[in-house]
């Protein structure tokens, strides 16, 4: 297991990482499931992380589907001798007319679309794209079926930031309608367990050297 003092009752252990640094994520570009390719750094970033988790030991990886997450996912997969499994319900959040666009630039060419995206309401739904909602209620249910189908396993996954961000607010029971006051780097490392009763959170946002 992850760590040694995890109640008798755990299900399973999630240990999850938001993929590496993106060419968009540099210039502060909204990708939703959008791509653009790894950059130098976030390349070194996903060997790093996988470098740190070869003293633990993994059933399964799996990986969402869109390209930045299964770049990072195939160096850490070789790194550990896994292969990746690919579950679109991982995907980020479908950012729809967002995407490709700089908050400012979103704010000059749709307007209103932007007041409203930036109101927090979880049940605002960017044009071509998803709510909040919509995206929470696809992963959380992604997990919940893998906490039920690998019960007392390790299970690694590669996601992004806004599933990160729902998987928190799940377990910490955070309103979806209050505003994000935590961090989420790139290729952090990032732990929950699942037990008999309510997920826990264990460690945020280790970042490896």
């Amino acid at each position: 297991m992850i760590t040694e003092n995890v109640s008798q009752t755990l299900l399973t252990s999630f240990t999850i990482v938001r993929h590496g640094e993106t060419e968009w994520n540099q210039l502060g570009l909204h990708q939703g499931v959008q791509n653009s390719p790894l950059t130098e750094k976030g390349l070194a970033q996903a060997y790093s992380v996988a470098r740190a988790l070869k003293k633990f030991t993994f059933q399964k990886l799996y990986s969402s589907d869109l390209g930045r997450a299964v770049e990072t996912a195939q160096i850490i997969g070789s790194v550990l001798n896994l292969g990746v499994i690919f579950d679109k319900r991982l995907q980020e959040r479908n950012l729809g007319c967002l995407g490709g666009l700089t908050i400012d630039e979103f704010s000059e060419q749709y307007p209103e679309d932007c007041e409203k995206y930036l109101s927090g309401d979880p049940d605002y739904i960017l044009p071509g794209g998803e709510s909040i909602r919509q995206s929470y209620e696809r992963s959380i249910a992604c997990f919940e079926e893998l906490a039920f189908r690998h019960q007392n396993e390790n299970i690694l996954i590669i996601t992004h930031e806004f599933i990160l961000d729902y998987l928190l607010r799940y377990t910490l029971e955070i309103p979806l309608q209050h505003r994000r006051r935590f961090v989420l780097k790139n290729c952090s490392i990032n732990r929950f367990v699942k037990t008999e009763h309510d997920w826990k959170l264990e460690t945020w946002g280790e970042i490896c050297s």
